[in-house]
C-alpha cells in the first residue's frame, strides 16, 4: 500500500458526488432491480466511475483513480461498541457469498492498483443500513448514520461501526459486469450532468 500525502475531495464536492449518484439510481429505477438490497452494485460502480472523474477533475491527477470492492460487510446496530453478535451482515458468511448474497462499496484514492494511505472507505448505500436491519430481524439502536459513508483510515472506520471482508473473484466479477453493462455510460453521463448542476 501507498503512503503519501494525495489531497482528499471536500465535502461539498462528496456531497455532490453522493447526491448525484442517488438521484441517478432514482431516475433509472425501472430498469434496476427493485429489492433495494440489490442496488448496491450501482451505487458503487457508478460511485467508482464518478469519484474518479471528479477527482482527476479536481486535482489533475490522471493516473489516480477509485476502485469497487465487493464482499461481506458488517454494520453495529448498537449504540454500544462494547455490545457484540448485534450487527447487520451483507454476505455474512460462506453459503451467503456461494449464493452470491454480497455487498459492494467503493475504495480509494488509489494509483496502479495500489491503495493511497490514508485509504477512503465510501459506500452509498447507508442510507438502507436502518431497513436493512429490521428486515434481518434486529432493532436499529444506534443513531442513523446518513445517506452515505466517506471515511478515511481504518481506524475511523472501526470506531463506526463498521467492517468489511473483500471478496476479490466477486470483485473481478463485478467489474466485469459494470464494464459490459449497456446503462453504465448512460448512468455516469446522467450522475455528472446532475453533479455540475449542483457543484
Amino acid at each position: 500500500m501507498e503512503d503519501t500525502n494525495y489531497p482528499s475531495l471536500c465535502q461539498s464536492k462528496r456531497n455532490a458526488i453522493a447526491d448525484s449518484i442517488h438521484a441517478t439510481i432514482e431516475e433509472f429505477s425501472n430498469h434496476l432491480p427493485q429489492e433495494k438490497e440489490s442496488l448496491c452494485f450501482f451505487y458503487a460502480s457508478l460511485g467508482m466511475d464518478l469519484c474518479t472523474l471528479v477527482y482527476r477533475n479536481v486535482f489533475q491527477k490522471q493516473e489516480i483513480y477509485y476502485a469497487l470492492q465487493c464482499g461481506k460487510l458488517s454494520v453495529r446496530v448498537n449504540p454500544n461498541p462494547n455490545i457484540s453478535g448485534q450487527g447487520l451482515n451483507f454476505g455474512a458468511n460462506g453459503v451467503a457469498l456461494e449464493e452470491g448474497n454480497f455487498h459492494c462499496w467503493v475504495i480509494g484514492p488509489c494509483t496502479i492498483a495500489q491503495l493511497i494511505q490514508p485509504c477512503e472507505f465510501i459506500d452509498f448505500t447507508s442510507r438502507f443500513y436502518k431497513e436493512n436491519s429490521i428486515k434481518q430481524g434486529f432493532k436499529w439502536k444506534r443513531k442513523d448514520i446518513g445517506n452515505y459513508i466517506w471515511i478515511e483510515g481504518q481506524d475511523k472506520l472501526a470506531k463506526t461501526g463498521i467492517s468489511f471482508d473483500v471478496n476479490e473473484p466477486f470483485t473481478q466479477k463485478a467489474l466485469r459486469d459494470w464494464s459490459v453493462n449497456p446503462l453504465g455510460s448512460i448512468m455516469l453521463k446522467n450522475a455528472v450532468s446532475a453533479y455540475q448542476k449542483l457543484i
